[in-house]
């Protein structure tokens, strides 16, 4: 199994303080749970954006909301710190962080950013959050709900990028053993039985995709060339033909 596989990192003191205000921003705050209309499934949603164990109609104070919120974002930092398997710049990972909390953690894992990150390639996944095509239309990453492009989540994916792009450049810092343990303890079985699963052979490609649109340039990464179907030999003609037909 190899190194880059076995690694598990986890965000700074720093990333978690950058990423609170500003999930709070992008989810806004609900004291009281009520049906989230536009988020799949349409769940029972409360405080800033919570999901998980909560009732419709129930109601909490602010600080009850806030400390959750926290602690929800060690268990998702936890999560994607066993697919991100090198050091990052706090802001990269704030902003993998607050993706996570709108996204999935599965999701984001799976996306072109994380696999940029991994090739070290940290502007790169900056960039892959939210991206355009050549008529200047929005075709990033996670910007659709039920289908179709929402603007607030292009609003989102850009503050995301803002604050990916904001300390880049920064020397990432290396996680502590303590913190590296606490997260490791923290992920759920299922994830631990995949972390634990021996990595593919095969070049870093960025997963599938580089930005949801192309290819890497590695050969083993491009893109599969469709194979004509093989044709049929023509049947043989048999001896007496070129005798009429000549």
């Amino acid at each position: 199994m190899s190194a880059r596989k076995t690694a598990i990192t986890v965000a700074s003191a720093a990333a978690i303080a950058m990423v609170l205000p500003a999930v709070k921003k992008s989810e806004g705050y609900w004291p009281t749970v009520k049906v989230d209309t536009i988020g799949t499934g349409r769940p029972c949603t409360g405080g800033y954006g919570e999901t998980e164990d909560v009732k419709c109609g129930e109601t909490h104070t602010e600080a009850y909301w806030s400390a959750r919120l926290e602690k929800r974002m060690r268990e998702y930092d936890a999560r994607i710190g066993a697919c991100i398997h090198v050091e990052v710049p706090d802001s990269v990972r704030a902003a993998m962080l607050t993706t996570s909390y709108n996204a999935g953690t599965g999701a984001v894992c799976k996306s072109p950013m994380v696999a940029r990150i991994n090739a070290g390639d940290f502007r790169g996944a900056c960039a892959a959050l939210l991206t355009k095509d050549r008529n200047g239309n929005y075709n990033g990453w996670y910007i659709r709900a039920q289908g179709r492009i929402v603007r607030g989540l292009i609003n989102r994916r850009r503050d995301d990028q803002k604050m990916c792009f904001s300390g880049v450049d920064q020397k990432p810092k290396a996680s502590n053993d303590a913190a590296i343990k606490a997260a490791a303890d923290a992920l759920p079985a299922k994830v631990k039985e995949d972390f634990k699963a021996a990595p593919p052979e095969g070049p870093p490609c960025y997963g599938r995709y580089v930005d949801d649109r192309t290819y890497t340039s590695h050969p083993e990464c491009r893109a599969p060339q469709p194979v004509a179907p093989a044709q049929a030999p023509a049947p043989a003609k048999p001896a007496w033909h070129k005798w009429i037909f000549k």
